[in-house]
């Protein structure tokens, strides 16, 4: 329970990223007026979401984590390439892995029909992220709301900004403080991964060619994962509780 007590403080520390962006006051409240019932909407829309694939939990949380690393959280993730225009979507980091755009745009559809021209979509992205982790059976917490929606965005931010996954202890460490985050933050939000899936080509190499590994998991892993081929075979980071939000291994 303190793990997920931990998690949520940081993510909630996370999602305030934006505010020297945007200059602006986040306060849990701020549609309180304008939209009531922005909360139950979104919350009802993840339901429907979650109940058909578990996985999308997972794939909302790292959409999140993905747009705040770059230039707060600005909703900037979501912007299409357009004429000039060069978006996030198509950097490294996001380009073929970055999933659920059209449960945002679903849900920011629900909303519009309730509150016209009033919800930002990088609210409604950190409210979902919440909404998710929460239905998977994790903790929730009270979003600071009122982002501003970015105009612009950066692909190349994008492509040297966000950690991968042959990034090292040091790369990472030093990704997080340049993010103004801790490397107890960066502990604690690693342990988001305990929901989600991952591609066989991202571990590889470590379930055939590297010995510090448990034995067992490699020769789990292996089943899925051949020596070549399969490079997009799906495998979730926890075996025992894959799409429960929990502190188990």
């Amino acid at each position: 329970m303190a793990t997920l007590i931990k998690f949520f403080v940081t993510l909630s520390i996370f999602s305030l990223l934006a505010c020297s962006t945007i200059n602006a006051q986040l306060s849990p409240n701020f549609y309180a007026k304008t939209c009531s019932n922005l909360q139950t909407i979104v919350r009802n829309e993840m339901i429907k979401v979650i109940q058909k694939e578990a996985r999308m939990g997972a794939s909302i949380l790292r959409l999140f984590f993905h747009d705040c690393f770059v230039n707060g959280c600005d909703a900037s993730i979501l912007l299409d390439d357009k004429g000039t225009f060069v978006g996030e979507k198509n950097s490294g980091p996001n380009q073929g892995s970055a999933r659920g755009f059209e449960v945002i745009d679903t849900i920011k559809t629900s909303v519009e029909t309730a509150c016209k021209a009033t919800v930002s979509c990088a609210d409604i992205l950190a409210l979902a992220t919440r909404d998710g982790i929460a239905l998977l059976g994790g903790p929730s917490w009270a979003v600071p709301l009122g982002r501003r929606d970015a105009r612009t965005a950066s692909q190349s931010a994008a492509n040297s900004q966000i950690p991968g996954p042959s990034s090292d202890l040091s790369t990472l460490t030093r990704m997080f403080q340049n993010k103004s985050l801790t490397l107890n933050d960066l502990t604690v939000l690693s342990g988001a991964h305990t929901i989600g899936q991952t591609e066989c080509q991202f571990f590889r190499n470590r379930i055939h060619n590297e010995a510090n590994i448990d034995r067992n998991l490699a020769t789990l892993r292996k089943r899925n994962c051949p020596t070549s081929g399969g490079d997009t075979n799906l495998a979730p980071f926890d075996s025992v509780t894959p799409t429960k939000f929990d502190t188990l291994l």
